[in-house]
């Protein structure tokens, strides 16, 4: 045991040195690693330093050139700023001139808008005379046929109650009885169910003491099956466990007969009570001796078992040394085979380390290298396009400042030209003009205003139901939506445009609703001009049919509505969107098609008898009128085409925009160009 005691401990201080040498082998492979990246990190870190250091003396030098051309164009822009100045208080002269006549053009125009404004006031006044005595005839009218209207209805209305409550009536006991019905079918089942249950219930119990009584007579067989195995498992414990179960029947012996004794003094403790004491005293000495007994027992067995235990550990431990002392032989014979391999193995495992670190370092140099180019490169290139890029712009801005001189000059020109004019006319008629603009711009109030006017003509049209209240508050929203985009978008924001068509379709053909439709729908045509209020004319539900009607309604004698209508449709259809949802409407197509037809019938008519007319006149005044005429129809061929102009506001101005339509037939054409229909 000594031997292999030092041999062992030979073998762990040999493990000890090999594990020291591995370790610090491993340690110095850890310390090159880290060497070689410490190297490649500072040769990055180098080569980012001189990087900036490049980027900072670039950076400086280019600060100095944008001083220095700042300095420079400071220079110019201030002896341009110089020049500019003496120019500015040449143009500021003229302009104030120019202010001043454009302010007498501004009172010249609000002049005529209030002559326009009271002109209006008083045809209002006219219509208004006339309207009230027809108003009342028609009231009367409308009285009468509205009581017999309300009474044809309330009787139609009566006959359908009676029809109603007789059917309620009828669905109400039909209800009732399939009510009471169904009552008795849930009683009729809840009753069997209950019969079907009892009936189950017993025939459960009768079969659950059958199973029951099963269920014991098996598990009584079991039981005695597991007595007979545990007897029998008793019986070889007894034989295999003596010492054990001997101990066991003794205590078990001796608590019987503590029993007996507990009982038995019981039983005879009236009658022997002398006698207890020395029955307990046997007891005792019984028990104590059986005791005894007993432990001696278990001691001689405890005995037994401790030197049995003892020879088993020392044939272990002889064993276990054995096999340590194998096993630590093996692991040496091991160890010197794997030093042997080692050293070539580190030798392999550094030179390819080697190769694969500087492979990676070229790699990484070309990579900078052709970084460093590019952006070199990148940066030559943004030097020159930025260069050319300033050329170019400054290009660009002498040109702008060229222009710009030469329109400011043009401006300077028209606007002394035009001061001379006026100024060399000296006409009483327009002395007295300016005179009453002035007056009428003294003359004018806050009232009078769009905004206002136009807020005051919504508050009339929401809240009145009179005719000439409505009628004064469309003639007003007419002017507003004509000459303003902010009235437009004020009268849509104000939900006005759906209580214009309510308006349009509760109008019969009278005078008065007349010139409400034709106000109604100059709103509208004015609305739709402009293109952020077309949408709410044509988001109406029914609105295309509206318009559809009115065209039909005043084909022959409305030419007016029937020319706006014509107009707004088409203006409507100039979106493709509008335009092929008005096609896919259904019957759209086929009436505006028939409504091209009647109207191109009606004006043929019109130019034969116009022809016949002429005809009877004198020879000069034929020649005329047939040249005027021939002029005329050859504007209106049917397959002449014509130049579609864009259909603007009435405050844009220029020679492009499309003036109103007057004639059917050209209304007609040009809602057929708009849809894109082809008409014969």
């Amino acid at each position: 045991m000594y031997t292999a005691r030092n041999a062992y401990l030979e073998m762990k201080q040999a493990t000890v040195v090999i594990q020291a040498k591995y370790r610090s082998h491993r340690a110095q492979q850890a310390y090159l690693r880290l060497k070689s990246s410490a190297i490649i990190i500072q040769t990055y870190y180098r080569g980012l330093q001189e990087t900036r250091k490049l980027q900072a003396q670039y950076a400086h030098t280019r600060d100095c050139v944008i001083k220095i051309q700042s300095t420079y164009r400071m220079f110019v822009a201030r002896r341009s700023y110089v020049e500019k100045q003496k120019a500015a208080v040449t143009i500021q002269a003229e302009y104030r001139a120019y202010r001043a006549c454009k302010e007498y053009q501004t009172k010249r125009q609000a002049a005529i808008a209030i002559q326009n404004y009271y002109r209006s006031i008083l045809l209002t006044r006219q219509t208004k005379s006339s309207y009230s005595s027809m108003k009342k005839a028609a009231i009367v009218i409308q009285a009468y046929y509205r009581m017999h209207v309300q009474r044809r209805e309330y009787l139609r209305l009566r006959q359908a109650a009676t029809v109603l409550q007789a059917y309620a009536r009828g669905k109400a006991a039909c209800t009732e009885y399939k009510r009471m019905k169904h009552a008795a079918v849930v009683i009729q089942t809840r009753y069997r169910a209950t019969l079907t249950s009892c009936q189950q219930q017993l025939k459960y119990q009768s079969t659950k003491g059958a199973i029951v009584t099963i269920q014991a007579a098996f598990r009584g067989y079991q039981a005695r099956k597991l007595a007979h195995q545990i007897r029998a498992a008793v019986t070889i414990q007894s034989l295999y466990k003596g010492c054990v179960q001997r101990r066991r029947y003794q205590s078990l012996k001796k608590s019987a007969i503590v029993l007996q004794a507990v009982f038995r003094g019981n039983q005879a403790r009236a009658a022997l009570a002398g006698r207890r004491r020395q029955w307990n005293a046997a007891i005792c000495i019984q028990r104590a001796y059986r005791g005894f007994i007993a432990r001696e027992e278990l001691k001689a067995l405890r005995e037994a078992r401790a030197a049995q235990v003892y020879r088993f550990t020392a044939a272990a431990y002889h064993h276990l040394c054995a096999m340590r002392i194998q096993r630590t032989y093996r692991n040496y014979h091991m160890i010197q085979l794997a030093k042997q391999r080692m050293h070539s193995i580190i030798h392999i495992q550094q030179w390819w380390r080697a190769r694969l670190e500087r492979l990676h370092y070229n790699k990484l140099r070309r990579g900078t290298i052709l970084l460093q180019r590019a952006v070199r490169q990148h940066q030559m290139v943004r030097n020159q396009a930025a260069i050319t890029l300033q050329c170019y712009a400054r290009v660009w801005l002498a040109r702008q400042h060229v222009k710009k001189m030469k329109t400011s000059a043009l401006k300077i020109q028209c606007m002394w030209r035009g001061f001379k004019v006026r100024k060399s006319n000296k006409s009483k008629k327009v002395a007295a003009a300016r005179a009453k603009c002035k007056a009428a711009n003294a003359a004018a109030t806050e009232e009078k205003k769009l905004c206002h006017r136009t807020q005051s003509a919504l508050d009339y049209l929401l809240q009145y139901k009179e005719l000439s209240f409505i009628l004064e508050a469309l003639m007003n929203l007419d002017v507003v939506t004509r000459l303003s985009p902010i009235c437009c978008e004020r009268l849509v924001a104000g939900q006005a445009v759906p209580v214009l068509y309510t308006l349009i379709r509760s109008c019969n053909r009278s005078q008065p609703c007349k010139e409400i439709i034709k106000y109604c729908v100059s709103i509208l045509l004015n609305l739709v001009k402009y293109p952020k209020t077309t949408h709410a004319v044509f988001d109406v539900p029914d609105s295309v049919t509206t318009i559809l009607d009115l065209m039909q309604i005043y084909r022959e004698k409305g030419e007016l509505i029937f020319c706006q209508t014509c107009l707004l449709l088409g203006t409507l259809s100039h979106d493709p969107e509008r335009a092929q949802a008005i096609r896919g409407m259904p019957k759209i197509t086929d009436k505006i098609k028939s409504i091209h037809r009647l109207t191109e019938r009606k004006h043929k008519i019109d130019s034969k008898r116009i022809e016949a007319k002429k005809r009877t006149l004198n020879a000069s005044r034929m020649n005329s009128s047939y040249l005027n005429s021939s002029c005329l129809n050859a504007s209106v061929i049917p397959g002449t085409t014509f130049k579609r102009r864009r259909v603007q506001p009435d405050w844009v101005l220029g020679r492009g925009r499309m003036r109103e339509i007057k004639d059917p037939i050209h209304a007609i054409k040009f809602l057929m160009d708009a849809l894109g229909l082809l008409h014969k």
